[in-house]
Order: structure tokens, then C-alpha cells, then sequence
């Protein structure tokens, strides 16, 4: 059933609001957007995040943090501890990608055309181009032949900087996330001090830790517009203090979550799981 419904999950929801009341995180945290949120920690906001790993340690990326605390760095822990000495990042689940083509671009004939560009973006030549950029200009390759940074007449330009970055902002349409792609993805490069840094080898550090198998939750039936919100707001308000957090207040707050139509959510979300396989 849903976390809301067991005890952990008020326990938790109580341990966060302290760090909110001992003022142990930003108290701007609920106007935070991503953009926002970036140039904050870039900005030594922060001494303990959640980030994803390009984002965080991609040299273009990284190099404002680096370039205002040279001597900092940011180090991968394990998420705190529960009670019962649980401990997990988050969750994980099977990836998978849906392309679509809008009604309107069938109806004025533009299938065969769309169909033509995602045979030639499977082409090594679309793969190179939307990937890493322009031979010579965004990239080389080494003797492996595997895309590199290095050796190009303006290092500025390289798809690992921020003037390259928007050549490849379609990369993700064609990587094919291979050991050996994934390197020239994420190269290993020296910071202000002279510290080699991947954003690869934050990743895989990421993958050590516990996560918590979660496959086949993203295509369950997805809550109305009015119950998300009501969820949403109604936890921030716990948090907040704007409503007080005690076991009389959160019942009444699950009870008009199943009113609003919780209840029947879940139980539709169970009968697909079991019809489709994803419950033990």
C-alpha cells in the first residue's frame, strides 16, 4: 500500500520537520527551483545535498563551484539512518523511453520525415554529430577511437565546456551508454587544485550505495491533478509547522486524502500491479 498509510513514513515525516525547526537546512527550500537550487550550491549555499552526477560533477558544470571554494569538495555519504537501521537513497526502477509523434505532425504528413531523422540519428554519423559535436571543432578521437577532448583548436569549444554544451543538447536521443561512451561522457579532468574528478566516478559510487528496487511503479495509474496537490501541500504544511504534526492531525489529513479519492487510487494502482505482474 501506500508509505502514507505506515507508521515509518510519520516517523520520517516528524525527523525532517526537526531539521526544518533546528534550521539545519536552507530556510528558502520550498522556493528553491532546479536553476535556482544549481546556482545556490555553486555558490557554497550548501554543505549537504542531493544532486545528480553530471549536474554536479561535469567539469562545465562543476567549474563555477571550483573556481569560488578551489579547495572544496564534495564527497558521496550514505543517506541517513532509520530506527530499525534502514537506510536506502531512494528508489530505482527499469528506465524506458516513449517517442511520439503529435497528431498534427501525422496529419500534415511529416511521419516518413520523422521516421528518416531517428534512422539517421542511429547512424554513426547522427550518433557523432548529435553526441559530441563537430569532428575537429567539439571533439577528436584517440587512438581507441573514442570521442576526446582533447587536441582541438579552442579548448572552449569542446563538448565537456559550456560554449560546446549546446551543440549536444539532443545527446541523450542517441547514447547508447556503453563503459567506453561512458567515459568520453564523463572525462576525467583536473580541478582549480589540481584534483582529477569524474562525474563517472560519482556515479558509480552512487551505485554502491542501498538503493530500494521500485520496477514497474512509473507506469502505474497516475493520481489526479487535485489529490497531488492536496498530498503535496498538506506534507509542506506539516513540515512548515503550518499545521500542527501529531498522530490526531495526520489521521485526519489520510482520511481526507481517501475522501479526495486516495483510497480508490491505490486500490486502482494495486489491481494493475497484480494483473500486470509487478507484485510479488
Amino acid at each position: 500500500g501506500l508509505n502514507i498509510r505506515k507508521p515509518a513514513y510519520y516517523d520520517a515525516l516528524a525527523f525532517v520537520k526537526q531539521i526544518v525547526d533546528e534550521r539545519l537546512i536552507d530556510p528558502n527550500w520550498l522556493s528553491y527551483r532546479k536553476d535556482d537550487f544549481r546556482a545556490a550550491w555553486k555558490q557554497g549555499r550548501f554543505g549537504i545535498m542531493r544532486e545528480q552526477n553530471g549536474a554536479l560533477a561535469m567539469e562545465a558544470n562543476y567549474k563555477p563551484f571550483d573556481m569560488n571554494f578551489p579547495e572544496g569538495q564534495w564527497m558521496v555519504i550514505d543517506p541517513p539512518m532509520g530506527p530499525e537501521g534502514k537506510s536506502s537513497v531512494g528508489v530505482y526502477s527499469v528506465t524506458y523511453r516513449i517517442t511520439a509523434v503529435s497528431a498534427k505532425a501525422a496529419k500534415e504528413g511529416k511521419k516518413e520525415a520523422i521516421a528518416r531523422l531517428f534512422e539517421w540519428m542511429s547512424s554513426d554519423e547522427g550518433y557523432y554529430l548529435l553526441g559530441w559535436g563537430v569532428e575537429g571543432v567539439n571533439y577528436t578521437f584517440d587512438k581507441d577511437g573514442i570521442p576526446t577532448a582533447e587536441g582541438i583548436p579552442d579548448p572552449e569549444m569542446a563538448y565537456t565546456q559550456p560554449k560546446g554544451r549546446p551543440f549536444i543538447q539532443l545527446a541523450n536521443l542517441v547514447y547508447r551508454y556503453t563503459d567506453a561512451e561512458l567515459k568520453a561522457t564523463f572525462p576525467t579532468y583536473k580541478t582549480a587544485n589540481g584534483r582529477s574528478q569524474s562525474a563517472l566516478d560519482f556515479l558509480r559510487d552512487f551505485q554502491t550505495r542501498a538503493w530500494t528496487e521500485d520496477t514497474g511503479a512509473d507506469t502505474l495509474p497516475l493520481p489526479n491533478d487535485d489529490l497531488k496537490r492536496f498530498y503535496e501541500q498538506g506534507v509542506a504544511e506539516f513540515i512548515t509547522g503550518r499545521r500542527v504534526l501529531n498522530q490526531a492531525n495526520w489521521k485526519a489529513f489520510v482520511a481526507d486524502f481517501d475522501r479526495l479519492g486516495g483510497k480508490a487510487w491505490e486500490d486502482e494502482a494495486r489491481a494493475y500491479a497484480q494483473e500486470n505482474g509487478l507484485l510479488l
